[in-house]
């Protein structure tokens, strides 16, 4: 069961944000220049918040594109290989 264009129901809550909190998930892509695929990825792993728009449609929370963002910018070679171990670590 899915909503039109959002996320499954009954997998994870996924709250509904105001626009102006919500980015879909292609233009959250476009903005850390990723595929959406990675994007599922990072809310996998808990890296961006999952949400729904007022019109029901999937994306992640504005607040935690910028986080996602202002860590990749600032991140060590060392902090980008810690999160690579433990999220790999979450998948198995």
């Amino acid at each position: 069961m899915v909503t039109d264009n959002g996320y499954p129901k009954g997998l994870l809550r996924v709250p509904t944000v105001a626009m102006e909190d919500w980015i879909s998930q292609h233009e959250a892509a476009r903005i850390l220049g990723i595929s959406v695929g990675r994007i599922g990825m990072l809310i996998s792993t808990g890296h961006l918040a999952p949400a729904h728009s007022p019109t029901g449609e999937a994306g992640v929370t504005k607040i935690s594109l910028r986080e996602e963002a202002d860590w990749r910018k600032s991140a060590t070679i060392f902090g980008k290989m810690h999160r690579i171990l433990k999220d790999s670590i979450k998948f198995l």
